[in-house]
């Protein structure tokens, strides 16, 4: 089986697929403060010490915390892109996909090729828009939904379903 996808990678993509990427390694984080919020809270009540909601403080600048790391990552990325293309933060990709590999390239510019071996891959995960593949070693590959040049969004998903198992 054979995808490829070409598709506008922008701002507003960046924003779309870093904000479902951080949420995905911070999830246990998320949940872990969560948790300690609700003990917090549960402690101050039975307790009746109030004093002890300052834990639910530390919890919520937590929480601000990662969301400006979500707000940083966007900025770099934008950024990268920046200083990759002289300048431009958006950059037309192409991704041709099959069952050995995805090769990633911009547009026209065959020098930024790259290849990546299913044997790296890790997870996917699926945005509004986009179906993010991440590898080992911090690495993603993207597609856009409604971008499918071969296949469609329905068959990829279901490659990307048999790949993972």
């Amino acid at each position: 089986m054979r995808f490829v996808n070409e598709f506008l990678y922008d701002e507003t993509a960046i924003r779309e697929i870093q904000t479902a990427v951080i949420q995905e390694r911070t999830k246990w984080s998320r949940i872990f403060l969560i948790a300690a919020g609700v003990l917090a809270v549960l402690l101050a009540i039975l307790t009746r010490q109030p004093g002890s909601l300052v834990a639910l403080f530390v919890i919520v600048f937590l929480f601000q915390m990662m969301s400006g790391r979500r707000n940083e990552s966007i900025r770099n990325e934008v950024e990268r892109l920046k200083t990759l293309y002289h300048g431009d933060a958006s950059v037309q990709m192409h991704y041709e996909i099959d069952e050995e590999k995805v090769l990633v390239e911009r547009v026209g510019h065959e020098e930024g090729r790259r290849e990546i071996l299913w044997d790296r891959f890790e997870k996917w995960l699926e945005t509004k828009n986009y179906l993010v593949m991440i590898f080992k070693g911090n690495m993603t590959a993207i597609v856009r939904k409604d971008a499918f040049r071969e296949g469609c969004e329905e068959d990829f998903r279901h490659f990307l379903q048999d790949k993972k198992h």
